[in-house]
């Protein structure tokens, strides 16, 4: 398994350092420092501050989804889950980080904390198409064909997969999984258990429709955040453009990096940038600058997650 996880990550540093290799070769490097130059202090002070205000947004989401849990416990690990997608190269590690921390924290209801991250993550990715389908509509070019079709079918796979949460043999068919996949992998008797409360705790979300709904529009605002940092540094570097294209451009690129194939996204998400803003006419120097910079400043969000995880313990259920 050791050795597995090791080769892994060898593959995913290979493919970064691969492709930013690639792209350094084909530009400027003269090029790119000085457009890292045009960086005001300020407008990074700016760019961080959205960068965090998108991590506390996010925090209140997901809270939304836990009720009955402490604003602070779910603020808390949710800082920290940055620190590990940041450190342990992906958003997968940063969700496994935020069910092993919140199952720690809540015993009695793991179940639940597992699928309040599942909604939370499948809402998420909802409003990231949704505001992608509101930047095709208000594109001042016109996009390609493959950009819309693929935009409007995650779109539908996002709703989908949430409607489906209200028909039963869907659930019925995700228990018959698991079951199988236990059974395969030899659990204890107590895995059974959480993951029939899992499929409940799935169930009960299904029956709250309204609380869905709010959390795509949740996810929609925390996508138009990251949008506005990432179009306050671009202009800085002189990338001027409409706001609903901003909007369909950052889903390409959120749907390029959402498959672990690389370390944090690196080199696939520079690439995207380069590519994407290519179509409107920004040199490869300036889009490789925007998303260096916007990788920092993913790096002061891991770092305040790391902040956050030192000294910290899971809580006795008297202490709830």
């Amino acid at each position: 398994m050791k050795k597995n996880k090791a080769l892994l990550i060898v593959i995913k540093t290979t493919v970064s350092l691969g492709i930013l290799t690639l792209l350094l070769v084909k530009t400027n490097i003269s090029g790119i420092t000085a457009a890292v130059h045009c960086f005001k202090s300020s407008t990074l002070c700016a760019a961080i501050f959205l960068t965090l205000a998108f991590a506390f947004w996010m925090s209140i989401k997901w809270k939304a989804l836990l009720p009955a849990l402490p604003f602070y416990m779910v603020l808390r690990i949710s800082l920290i889950r940055y620190f590990y997608s940041f450190a342990l190269f992906g958003t997968l590690a940063g969700d496994g980080a935020r069910a092993y921390l919140l199952g720690k924290q809540n015993k009695d209801n793991a179940a639940e904390s597992a699928a309040s991250i599942i909604v939370d993550r499948v809402t998420g990715f909802a409003g990231l198409s949704l505001t992608g389908v509101a930047g095709l509509t208000l594109s001042s070019i016109k996009t390609p064909m493959s950009i819309k079709i693929a935009c409007f079918l995650m779109l539908g796979v996002g709703f989908g997969v949430l409607f489906s949460l209200n028909i039963p043999i869907f659930l019925k068919t995700v228990a018959t999984g698991l079951v199988c996949v236990l059974r395969k992998l030899k659990a204890p008797q107590k895995a059974f258990f959480e993951s029939a409360k899992f499929i409940d705790s799935m169930r009960m979300y299904a029956k709250k429709p309204k609380m869905l709904f709010l959390s795509v529009g949740a996810g929609v605002v925390s996508q138009v955040l990251c949008i506005l940092y990432c179009r306050l540094l671009a202009g800085d570097l002189g990338i001027v453009l409409q706001f609903g294209d901003w909007c369909w451009l950052f889903w390409v690129v959120s749907m390029a990096i959402i498959f672990p194939i690389s370390i944090s996204g690196i080199g696939i998400r520079e690439s995207s940038f380069v590519g994407m803003l290519s179509i409107f006419g920004v040199c490869a120097e300036k889009a490789l600058a925007l998303s260096l910079s916007m990788f920092c400043c993913d790096a002061v969000l891991g770092c305040v997650g790391g902040i956050f995880l030192i000294g910290f313990k899971p809580r006795k259920r008297a202490d709830l």
